[in-house]
């Protein structure tokens, strides 16, 4: 006899909870203990934290240390270090060190020394994660070391360096205030990348040929960002006692790419022989840019004191430069200038201002300063510019080669409305300048 339906849904549940409690039980392991003595289960705290504590037992100081490093391994702070008269805090005379300072703070005293140190020419050491301050030395002390790592210090009141890093360092998200020389100095082919230096008593950050990346300087008491041959990139410089961003006068094959600088006490950008693009001058005391034999791409430089750009032996394509104190361009020799927009600037300034000859100013347009564009010196080339309400549009001296200069001020023009219309510009000289 067939189960009627009701019969199968009781019975369903059933089968199934049998069927479950018999593949468990035949999958199940023995019950019985295995033979021999029970061992524990856990980990030993060696396993759990392989690093070595930082410790008068394990690492023991001397002479001039609280503490010293003497072997290759990892190492982390257990609480505050408070320095001493005429010691370090940390000595590291290792290669292969890695220093975790854990969060805590290392606080000196008059006369204390540097906070960490690493002695000699040690290579692959790392220090991150913590604060130290008021040392009479240096804060963190890498200067004879290589392919160092310093990563998330922050670093006051050190009596000289905040920072020193050797050759190849890489320095990141590093912030340093108020020490006594620069706040970040590093050597040759470091990367400096996320950090800020502020009120240093000399530059903020100091690094040769090296790359400095999406960094700060602002209040020290020198150059904002120093780097001789080196590659600075979208970093900011304002209130320094002098340049904000410098590749001095040893400066050949710097780039300056992305930056913007203000208010500082000399120039915003003082460069030689480098690469300045898409950069932000304003409201400096000086110049907004000061160069020598660079080329200057799309900048900006507006309100500074003194001229937009400042420059001898340099190409200047497609720049901005307004309302600045003095000259928008002001033109040593041998310069190519083309494409610029000089707007306002100085009460009797001039958009372009050429001191020198050699010069080729081509394609420029000048609006609204003291004078348009302003030849001083001979033996230059003026082709293709345009000027419009300036007090004079043009002044040139004898002995310099120009295209025609047309005035289109006078005489009325017809309104347009269509497809074509006569020129007004009463010329078809491919090389002719316009004042209108």
């Amino acid at each position: 006899m067939k189960m009627n339906e009701k019969s199968l849904r009781v019975a369903r549940p059933v089968l199934v909870a049998a069927t479950m409690a018999t593949l468990i039980w035949a999958s199940a392991g023995s019950l019985t203990p295995p033979g021999g003595p029970i061992s524990s289960t856990m980990k030993d705290l060696a396993t759990v934290e392989p690093r070595i504590p930082i410790s008068a037992a394990t690492t023991p100081g001397d002479d001039d240390s609280l503490y010293k490093i003497t072997s290759p391994g990892s190492y982390y702070l257990v609480g505050n270090i408070d320095g001493v008269e005429n010691k370090m805090g940390i000595e590291i005379a290792a290669d292969g060190v890695t220093l975790d300072l854990m969060g805590f703070d290392l606080a000196g005293v008059p006369g204390s020394m540097q906070a960490v140190a690493v002695m000699g020419a040690s290579t692959n050491i790392a220090i991150h994660n913590g604060s130290v301050h008021d040392w009479d030395w240096v804060c963190v002390d890498a200067s004879f070391t290589t392919g160092t790592r310093l990563t998330d210090l922050s670093i006051r009141d050190c009596l000289l360096y905040g920072i020193i890093a050797g050759d190849r360092a890489i320095v990141t998200r590093c912030l340093t205030n108020t020490n006594g020389f620069h706040g970040i100095s590093a050597d040759g082919g470091s990367v400096i990348t996320n950090c800020s230096a502020r009120n240093s008593e000399s530059d903020g950050i100091a690094a040769d040929s090296s790359t400095i990346v999406n960094s700060s300087a602002s209040q020290n008491g020198r150059d904002g960002i120093s780097g001789f041959g080196s590659t600075i990139i979208n970093c900011s410089a304002y209130n320094n006692g002098r340049n904000g961003i410098s590749t001095g006068f040893a400066g050949e094959g710097s780039a300056i790419i992305d930056c913007v600088a203000g208010g500082n006490t000399d120039a915003g950008i003082e460069a030689v022989k480098s690469t300045i693009k898409n950069c932000t001058l304003y409201q400096n005391l000086g110049d907004g840019i000061s160069a020598d034999g660079c080329s200057i791409t799309n900048c900006t430089s507006a309100f500074n004191q003194g001229n937009g750009i400042l420059a001898d032996r340099s190409e200047i394509t497609g720049c901005t430069v307004g309302e600045n104190g003095a000259d928008g361009l002001h033109i040593g020799e041998n310069c190519t200038v083309l494409t610029n927009a000089c707007n306002s600037n100085g009460f009797d300034g001039a958009g372009i201002y050429v001191t020198t000859g050699g010069n080729r100013i081509e394609d420029n347009h000048c609006t609204g300063n003291g004078r348009g564009i302003d030849v001083g010196s001979a033996g230059n080339l003026i082709v293709r510019n345009s000027c419009s309400s300036n007090s004079t549009n043009y002044e040139i001296v004898a002995g310099n080669r120009y295209g025609p200069i047309i005035d289109v001020t006078a005489g009325g023009t017809l309104a347009v409305s269509g497809n074509s219309a006569p020129s007004t510009l009463t010329s078809t000289d491919p090389s002719a300048n316009y004042a209108y």
